[in-house]
């Protein structure tokens, strides 16, 4: 995130989905959660991590018949 706090990013559907990958983080000081499309905070990753996220999702979600990740 832009403040600095940690996030994660979740894979729940195909890249064709525009919210197949969301950013989870701390919606604030407790311990409620907030998520939000990955597309609306790509800037804040490098290329390589984009790239590595448009994988995995295709590797769990695409018909490419690349491998199954090793979960």
């Amino acid at each position: 995130m832009r403040s600095g706090a940690p996030a994660r990013i979740v894979l729940v559907g195909p890249r064709e989905n525009i919210k197949g990958a969301v950013l989870v983080f701390a919606a604030g000081t407790g311990s409620e959660l907030k998520t939000s499309p990955l597309q609306e905070h790509a800037e804040l990753l490098g290329p390589a991590q984009l790239a590595e996220i448009s994988c995995m999702q295709e590797r769990l979600f695409g018909a490419s018949e690349l491998p199954a990740p090793q979960l």
